[in-house]
This record gives C-alpha cells, structure tokens and sequence, in this order.
C-alpha cells in the first residue's frame, strides 16, 4: 500500500517515518526511487539526532536529496513541532486524565476506530504513542499482550490507552470494560500501572472505570 493512500485509509498514525518522508519526498527527486531515498533519509536523520551532528548538513548527502528537499524536510518537522507547541528541548508529560484527553483528542474525528496506546516512563514522560488496532474493540482480535509487549520493549512504567466511537457516543462498551480488566491485570503482574482508557468522540469523551 502506498502512503498516501495508507494516510487516507488508516490516518497519519499509521504511518511509519518512512512513508511520512516518502510522502514529502513523493514528486522531485530526479533519478531516485523515492521509496528508496526516503528509507535512506530515515536512517540518517535517526543517526544524526542520535550523534548531535547538522541535520540540515547531513540530509543532503543522501542520494537524491539536495538542498531543497533537505529544507522541505526540516520545515516539515519544524512546523509539526510549532502547530503542536512542543518545546523541542522538552519532554511531553502526561500526569493526569485531563492531559490524556488534551494529548489524544485527534482521534475523535476518525470515521473508522481506532486503539492507541501511549507509553510513559517513570517520570511521566513520553517514551511512544502507536496505534495498536483498527476497528472496534468487539469486532478486532486486540489482546493485552499487543500492548504488553510494546510496553516492556519501550522500558515502559505507565500506560494509557484510548479508542474512539464514530457514532459520537463515548459511553464505554461491555467490551471496552471487560478488555481494560483484562489489560490492567496483565500490566500488573509485570509491574507496569495502568494510568486510563479513555473513550473519545466528537461530542466527549469518558474514563473506563474498572
């Protein structure tokens, strides 16, 4: 699938560093596959933030990528960085209900529903938001250890998760409660604290209670 049309399909949070450059990249690179500049991108800029160097510098030492598109990619990053007001010197902390529901609000204008979970350290701050799942929660084969797993690749010590509803009712389900039991029991024998399920939709949203 390509990215545009996985973008369409499943929303942006689908998409892998990979497609999102890919997209950016998708007209203009002049004898280069942009598929492959674009998986060729990713791992320097991974490798430079990693190592401190220039980004700007060492992005156009990619195959196909020139001073233009270099720009086009930080400009990219840049303005995600301004729309969202992340200070790019500090962490994103989520400690309470309310932030959780601030940070993940997006998903309540997707018409198809979707899991997310994020993942906190100890000190509340965010290590990975994913998405976990499509569809609804009586209708897919999700399981806690879809989010298990994750969790403890990610060295994680708080979880929250949320769902959206399309049809604008954010009442929890049977299932939604019987799948946050499930999910608290499994995180608790590994010793990660389930922090929420939050159920979200263009008209609000409500807390799991288990």
């Amino acid at each position: 699938m390509q990215p545009r049309e996985k973008f369409l399909l499943r929303g942006i949070d689908a998409l892998s560093t990979e497609d999102l450059l890919a997209i950016i990249l998708s007209s203009g690179v002049k004898g280069h596959n942009f598929r492959t500049v674009a998986t060729r991108l990713s791992k320097k800029i991974t490798t430079t933030v990693s190592q401190g160097g220039n980004l700007f510098e060492e992005m156009q030492n990619v195959p196909g990528v020139g001073v233009v598109k270099a720009m086009q990619v930080l400009s990219g990053i840049e303005l995600g960085i301004r729309i969202y007001g992340l200070d790019k010197d500090k962490k994103v902390r989520i400690v309470n209900t309310e932030q959780a529901w601030n940070f993940l609000q997006y998903i309540s204008r997707y018409k198809q529903e979707r899991v997310v979970a994020v993942f906190l350290n100890a000190r509340y701050e965010l290590l990975k938001k994913v998405t976990v799942a499509l569809g609804s929660l009586n209708r897919i084969s999700i399981k806690p250890r879809d989010i298990l797993i994750p969790a403890l690749t990610n060295n994680s010590a708080y979880i929250i998760i949320a769902h959206n509803h399309p049809s604008g009712d954010h009442t929890p389900s049977n299932e939604d409660i019987l799948f946050t039991k499930d999910l608290k029991q499994s995180l608790d024998l590994v010793g990660i604290s389930f922090l929420d399920h939050l159920v979200i939709s263009e008209n609000g949203w409500s807390r799991v209670e288990v």
